[in-house]
């Protein structure tokens, strides 16, 4: 049996063959916690044709969406993770109009970003985590206050890669952001200071043996 569930959009992030979407749920006029909707198969992306409204526009960061589920993903350390209903018909429930304030009342208050005792990536900074190391079930999104965002931009063979550096609780953090509106203002390779208000980090999928952390969303 299908369920329904509501809610604000707070990463529309790219990933193979799709979008990573996520936000938290709302019932009756209260945020809850976090809902990332998956597919089966090995990516399990969001299509484009998946998170279009009946009128052709896509879900996109800030809206507010109601979608139908068949169940909760078990199995993996994405707690987060729902199956939505095939074919999906996506509604618009409504923008959020006051950003920065509902943000502010959103934010997550880990004590870090989960552990930082792994062997960074050659680019990277306390951007993985061993996924032998990840409890079953677990958190695998935060929505954090940041006040500055180092951005880091390159091109390998014409492909754009960014990635963001910040600091959260004294700890330095430098990873890919997977953003897309925010990637498309850099058309030139430099390092940016660029000033902001929240980040959404997500943890990956497992990828050789890791899960990376991603800036899924930047505000």
């Amino acid at each position: 049996m299908s369920y329904s569930k509501t809610f604000i959009c707070l990463a529309c992030s790219r990933k193979p063959d799709g979008r990573c979407v996520a936000g938290k749920e709302l019932v009756n006029g209260t945020f809850g916690d976090w809902i990332r909707p998956v597919t089966p198969g090995d990516h399990s992306a969001i299509t484009n044709e998946q998170r279009k409204y009946p009128d052709g526009y896509s879900a996109v960061v800030l809206d507010y969406v109601t979608a139908e589920f068949t169940g909760q993903e078990t199995g993996g350390f994405q707690s987060e993770n729902h199956l939505i209903l095939q074919p999906s018909h996506w509604k618009l429930a409504g923008k959020e109009k006051q950003p920065k304030e509902i943000l502010a009342k959103l934010v997550d208050t880990p004590a870090s970003l989960w552990t930082n005792t792994c062997l960074a990536s050659s680019k990277g900074l306390n951007d993985r985590v061993s996924v032998a190391k990840l409890p079953q079930q677990d958190d695998s999104l935060y929505l954090i206050p940041v006040t500055k965002l180092i951005t880091h931009v390159e091109f390998i063979d014409e492909k754009r890669k960014v990635r963001g550096e910040f600091v959260y609780n004294g700890v330095k953090y430098k990873l890919k952001i997977t953003d897309p509106k925010f990637e498309q203002h850099f058309d030139k390779a430099g390092t940016y200071d660029i000033s902001t208000d929240f980040l959404t980090i997500s943890l990956g999928e497992a990828f050789e043996g890791y899960a990376y952390k991603l800036i899924a969303a930047v505000f």
